[in-house]
C-alpha cells in the first residue's frame, strides 16, 4: 500500500490520540491535565463564564481544595490589594469551544459536577491538544507541498511528531501552550505563502487574530512579525517593494492592526479590572527578567538538565538544513534564519532558561513549524538509498525511538521534569522501571568510578548512645525528633589538623544516616536534607544538600548515603560539617544516627 499523506495524517493522529487517552488515564475516569501552570492559563474560562470573578477568584480555593491543580494559588498574582491572574488568557480564547462543550456535557451528566474542573472540562483539554494537532498538521503540509516532495512532506511531519518533545506536549502535557502554537505558527506559515503580492482583507482579519492569540499565549511569541516582515521584503523584492506594497494594501493591514487590537482588548480590560493599571507584568512583579547581556545558550542546547539538542538530537538535521534554504527557497531564508537566531537566543536569555518541569527544551517547541521546511530540504539533499546516505534515515528512526521512549520514561516518572543532569541521565538511560536510589545523583552527581574496599568510621553521632534523654523510640528503635523549627539534627563537626589536611586531601568520604519520615514531609528543598559541608579558609569550600523524602519509604527506618571526595588543597583550618537540615517546613523526621567514613580503594 502506498502511503500518502492523508493516510500518515491519520496514523499519527492515531498514535498520539490513543497514546494520549491511555498515558491520562480518561478511561479509568482518572486524569489530571489542568494542573500547575495549565491551571493558570484555564482559570480564565471558569472566572468569565461561570462564576464571574475577576476581583477575588475565590473558585480557584475551591478547585485547589477538590481538585488539586497545583499545592497553592500561585496561579494567582497578589500584592498589595491585588489580584491577577499571573498568565496571559490566548489559550483559554483557543480551549473556548472546548470548554463550552463540556459545560453542556457536565449540565447533562449526573456524575459530573458542572464546576468547571470536573473530568469533562479536563477531557476536553485533551480533545483540544489533539484538534490543534490536527490543524497544524493540515495547515504545515500545505505549506510545505510548495516546496518540497509529497513523500518529504510526510517524513517530515512524522518527524516533527515522533521524534521531537512536540509528542510530549500532545500526550503527556497537553494544558500547555506549545502544541497550539505549533499549529498558529503552521497557519501562520501557510497564510503568509497565500497572501502573497495580492493579500485580501480576509487574510489580514487572520493575519491580526493569528499574531494577536500567539502574543498572549506566550509574549515572547511576538518575534513572529520577524516572519511577516521578513516575507514581505523578499516577496517585494526589498525595502521600496515592501513599502509600495503596504501602501496599495493598506486596508489589509489596517484589518490586521484593529482585528488584533480587538482580540488583545479582553486582557487588557482584566488587567484594568484587577490592578487598575491597562498593562500589569506580574512577570517583573516576580523579578523574571531576560539576561539578555548573558544568554544561556550553551546550557540551553546542550546540558543534560534541558539542553534542547540532548533530548530533541533530531533537530540537528533542521539546523543543518539553514544553509540550503538560499539555494532551495531563497524568499524564506532571511526570515527563517533571522526567527530561529532570534527565537532561540531570546528563549534562552529568559533568566529561569530550564522552564522549570519539562520534557527538553519546551520554549522551542513551537518554533519546530518554522523548521519544518529546513528540516525537509535537510532530506531530500542528504537521505537516499547508498549506504552514506542511509545514515540519515537511520539516524532519524533512532532519535523517533529515543523520543518515544524518553516520553514514556518521563511518563513513568524515571526521566525527570527538573534537576536532570549527566550523571542522572546516563544512570536513567534505557531503564524500564524507576530506582529510588537513583535519585541522590541528582543531588550529589559525583561518585567513585570504582567500589571501595572498606571504609573506616572517622566520626558518628548515634542515638542508640545519647546518654541525653533527648531521644525517643520510634519503629522498635531510638531517634532524635528533627524538627522544622529545630533546622538542625545532632551534627559532626571536624576542623582539619596538618596531619588530616595531607592524609584526606583528595580522598573520598562517606556521609550515612538513617532516618524515619512520615506522610507529611516536604519532598522538595523545603524539608529535610542531608548535608555534607567543607568550609575553607582559602578555597571555595564544598556543600551538596541530598533531599531525603524522596529516597526513603513512608514511616520506616531508611538508610540514606552518598559520597563526596574531599578537594587537594585541604589545609588546616578547614572544617567538616555533616547534618540533617530541615531550612523552612514543619517537617518531623526522626534520625537514629548520622556517620562519616573514609572510603579506601
Amino acid at each position: 500500500m502506498r502511503l500518502s499523506l492523508r493516510r500518515v495524517l491519520i496514523i499519527l493522529l492515531a498514535i498520539t490520540g490513543i497514546w494520549s487517552l491511555i498515558s491520562n488515564r480518561v478511561f479509568s475516569g482518572k486524569s489530571h491535565i489542568i494542573t500547575w501552570d495549565a491551571y493558570g492559563y484555564y482559570l480564565y474560562l471558569p472566572a468569565a463564564l461561570k462564576y464571574q470573578d475577576f476581583s477575588e477568584f475565590t473558585f480557584v480555593q475551591e478547585h485547589l481544595q477538590k481538585y488539586r491543580p497545583s499545592d497553592s494559588s500561585y496561579q494567582i498574582f497578589e500584592k498589595d490589594g491585588v489580584k491577577t491572574p499571573n498568565y496571559t488568557m490566548g489559550l483559554a480564547i483557543l480551549w473556548l469551544p472546548f470548554y463550552l462543550i463540556a459545560e453542556v456535557w457536565a449540565q447533562l451528566d449526573p456524575r459530573f459536577p458542572a464546576d468547571g474542573l470536573s473530568q469533562p472540562y479536563e477531557w476536553m483539554v485533551i480533545l483540544a491538544a489533539l484538534f490543534w494537532l490536527t490543524l497544524g498538521l493540515i495547515w504545515l503540509s500545505r505549506f510545505l507541498s510548495h516546496y518540497l516532495q509529497e513523500s518529504t512532506t510526510w517524513i517530515v511531519l512524522s518527524i516533527l511528531v515522533l521524534c521531537t518533545n512536540l509528542f510530549h506536549y500532545v500526550v503527556s502535557d497537553p494544558g500547555m501552550p506549545h502544541v497550539y502554537l505549533f499549529a498558529l505558527y503552521s497557519g501562520l506559515l501557510l497564510l503568509l505563502q497565500r497572501m502573497g503580492s495580492d493579500p485580501t482583507r480576509p487574510q489580514g482579519v487572520l493575519l491580526g487574530a493569528c499574531l494577536a492569540v500567539m502574543a498572549l499565549c506566550r509574549p515572547s511569541e511576538a518575534l513572529a512579525t520577524i516572519l511577516v516582515v521578513c516575507w514581505l521584503w523578499m516577496n517585494e523584492g526589498g525595502w521600496t517593494g515592501l513599502l509600495r506594497h503596504l501602501r496599495s494594501n493598506v486596508q489589509v493591514y489596517a484589518l490586521a492592526i484593529l482585528t488584533g487590537l480587538i482580540v488583545i482588548a479582553p486582557q487588557i480590560l482584566v488587567w484594568k479590572w484587577t490592578t487598575g493599571q491597562w498593562i500589569y507584568n506580574t512577570y517583573a512583579e516576580y523579578g523574571h527578567k531576560f539576561d539578555l547581556l548573558a544568554p544561556h545558550l550553551i546550557d540551553g542546547l546542550f546540558s543534560y538538565r534541558k539542553g534542547w539538542l540532548i533530548y530533541t538530537p533530531v533537530m540537528l538535521l533542521a539546523i543543518a538544513g539553514l544553509f540550503l534554504l538560499r539555494k532551495r527557497t531563497p524568499r524564506w531564508e532571511p526570515g527563517i534564519l533571522l526567527f530561529v537566531v532570534a527565537n532561540i537566543y531570546i528563549v534562552l536569555s529568559w533568566h529561569i532558561w530550564w522552564y522549570a518541569g519539562s520534557f527538553g527544551m519546551r520554549a522551542l517547541v513551537q518554533s519546530y513549524a518554522v523548521l519544518a521546511l529546513p528540516l525537509g530540504l535537510a532530506w531530500e539533499a542528504w537521505s537516499g538509498t547508498t549506504w552514506r546516505r542511509s545514515l540519515i534515515p537511520a539516524f532519524v528512526v533512532l532519535c523517533g525511538l529515543l523520543n518515544l521512549f524518553q516520553t514514556w520514561q518521563m511518563h513513568r516518572g524515571i526521566l525527570k521534569a527538573d534537576e536532570m543532569n549527566n550523571a542522572y541521565y546516563w544512570e536513567a538511560f534505557g531503564r524500564l522501571d524507576p530506582d529510588r536510589s537513583m535519585l541522590r545523583l541528582l543531588d550529589v552527581p559525583d561518585r567513585p568510578d570504582k567500589p571501595a574496599l572498606y571504609a573506616d568510621l572517622i566520626a558518628m553521632q548515634s542515638a542508640e548512645k545519647d546518654t541525653t534523654g533527648t531521644t525517643e523510640w520510634v519503629q522498635n528503635k531510638p531517634g532524635w525528633l528533627v524538627k522544622g523549627t529545630d533546622k538542625y539534627s545532632p551534627t559532626i563537626r571536624i576542623d582539619i589538623t596538618d596531619s588530616l589536611a595531607r592524609e584526606w586531601s583528595g580522598q573520598w568520604l562517606k556521609l550515612q544516616s538513617s532516618v524515619l519520615v512520615g506522610e507529611d514531609t516536604s519532598p522538595g528543598y523545603s524539608g529535610a536534607i542531608l548535608v555534607f559541608q567543607l568550609q575553607q579558609k582559602d578555597g571555595p569550600g564544598i556543600w551538596h544538600g541530598m533531599q531525603i523524602a524522596r529516597l526513603v519509604e513512608i514511616d520506616r527506618w531508611w538508610p540514606v548515603e552518598y559520597e563526596v571526595q574531599l578537594p587537594e588543597n585541604l589545609k588546616a583550618g578547614d572544617s567538616i560539617i555533616a547534618v540533617i537540615w530541615v531550612p523552612d517546613s514543619q517537617d518531623n523526621l526522626w534520625m537514629n544516627e548520622i556517620r562519616l567514613s573514609r572510603l579506601f580503594f
